[in-house]
């Protein structure tokens, strides 16, 4: 959902067809528009700059004259490039200021067998190739993209929390300490692209998955949400 103004509400899900389908909330009430995709994601700056990431991990830009693919599979390794329908991935996104960032990885859950979306959720191996976690960099009309692996600097990335960016150009994200993220951690790119990385800990906690975190607005404090396989938190950063 991307809310522009209380005139001005956008939602986006699966129509009665089964096909992508946006609703727009304006003066004169609610009204839908199909869409040649389904929506997994979106992030905007305006009502026309509206950037969404599909299922099948395929990236569309809204400029106000309509919706136009974006192609990533050159800055992307085979095992991540878009997949034809039926065989979607969990991906996420996240599009601010004047550079756009785009994280990909792979959902996983402690229980092996298959997602009702037909991912893979069995714990996975340090050779499995889904577990690689890219930070996939765009210039400011996000035509141009090249891509960073982050494996080694943030562990593999959660495929909850979207980034968070700075007002310098710093990026924030959830990365981890273990190869099945189930061990969380606050990982940090300046804009020289410097990497910092801290173990997110929770008191009463013996691992701590964070599935979203946040900035409180008008300070430098975080709050995080997550959980292990029995309770829940809400941590804050001093």
């Amino acid at each position: 959902m991307d809310v522009f103004s209380p005139q001005d509400v956008r939602v986006y899900g699966t129509g009665s067809r089964a096909a992508g389908a946006a609703w727009t909330r304006s003066a004169d009430g609610w009204s839908e528009t199909g869409l040649p995709f389904r929506i997994a994601r979106t992030s905007a700056r305006s009502a026309r700059d509206i950037w969404a990431l599909t299922f099948e991990n395929r990236l569309y830009h809204q400029d106000g004259a309509g919706w136009r693919p974006v192609p990533l599979d050159d800055v992307l390794p085979s095992g991540k490039r878009a997949r034809p329908p039926g065989h979607e991935v969990p991906a996420r996104h996240d599009r601010r200021h004047s550079r756009r960032r785009l994280d990909h990885g792979r959902g996983r859950r402690r229980r092996p067998g298959r997602g009702t979306d037909g991912t893979r959720t069995e714990p996975m191996g340090p050779n499995d190739l889904h577990l690689s976690s890219l930070l996939l960099h765009g210039d400011a009309d996000g035509r141009r993209w090249t891509s960073e692996s982050l494996m080694e600097k943030t562990g593999r990335l959660s495929p909850f929390g979207a980034p968070i960016i700075d007002a310098d150009g710093g990026v924030w994200l959830i990365g981890s300490t273990d190869v099945n993220a189930y061990e969380s951690a606050l990982a940090h790119r300046t804009a020289k692209g410097t990497w910092t990385s801290t173990r997110i800990r929770a008191s009463g906690f013996s691992l701590f998955e964070a599935r979203a975190i946040t900035r409180i607005p008008g300070t430098t404090r975080f709050l995080a949400a997550g959980m292990d396989d029995e309770k829940g938190a809400l941590l804050s950063t001093p």
